[in-house]
């Protein structure tokens, strides 16, 4: 998997607030399908 550089959500949280409810499920949803790909990759999560 390719890292993409940017901010990580804990530091833009504390830079901008809390998340519309429209936008955490588009994050959640985000992380989700990561989880899945890396699951089908046989990669495993803790």
């Amino acid at each position: 998997m390719e890292f993409v550089p940017g901010e990580d959500l804990k530091s833009s949280l504390i830079r901008m607030g809390p998340l519309s409810a429209a936008k955490a499920i588009f994050i959640a949803k985000q992380v989700c399908e990561g989880m899945v790909e890396a699951h089908g990759l046989g990669v495993v999560h803790r």
